[in-house]
């Protein structure tokens, strides 16, 4: 799993970076303090995992996700805070997090999250396999009849 890192407080990122590495839970694709480098390179990194701050300086970890969310349908988003108010914790996950982990950081709390949120998204991806099959499957069954020339000719 990849994961791409944003938080405006570098010793955090510094933290997850380490619980990420030493527990093997996956690789660090990127990294920033700005939401505005995370909107350049979400798109072109396509982390499987964005961990990202509430409370950024030029905006906000919520309105992050919003923007983001529609273009990384594949993507899952973790958010990190010291706020505990409960609208904006809402807020959070209106705007499409997985879950919402409290600082200051417990290394046994982020990895579990990490674990929920590594099963949440296999299972995602793999209905979304099995969907595609069907699909799939199911467009083969329909093409030989309306590819049929017996049907053609009754209705000229």
């Amino acid at each position: 799993m990849k994961f791409y890192l944003i938080d405006d407080d570098k010793n955090i990122r510094n933290i997850l970076k380490i619980i990420i590495t030493e527990r093997k839970l996956g690789t660090v694709c990127g990294s920033t303090g700005s939401a505005g480098d995370a909107i350049e390179d979400l798109p072109v990194l396509l982390p499987d995992i964005v961990i990202v701050d509430l409370l950024m300086p030029e905006m906000d970890g919520i309105t992050l996700v919003a923007q983001m969310r529609p273009l990384l349908l594949d993507t899952a988003f973790i958010m990190l805070s010291q706020v505990s108010s409960k609208d904006m914790v809402a807020s959070a996950y209106e705007a499409g997090i997985e879950y919402f982990i409290q600082k200051p950081i417990n290394s046994i709390e982020v990895e579990t999250v990490i674990q929920k949120t590594r099963e949440n998204l296999s299972m995602r991806r793999t209905m979304a396999k099995m969907q595609n099959i069907f699909l799939t499957d199911m467009k083969q069954k329909q093409a030989p009849a309306d590819s049929d020339p017996s049907h053609a000719s009754s209705v000229l």
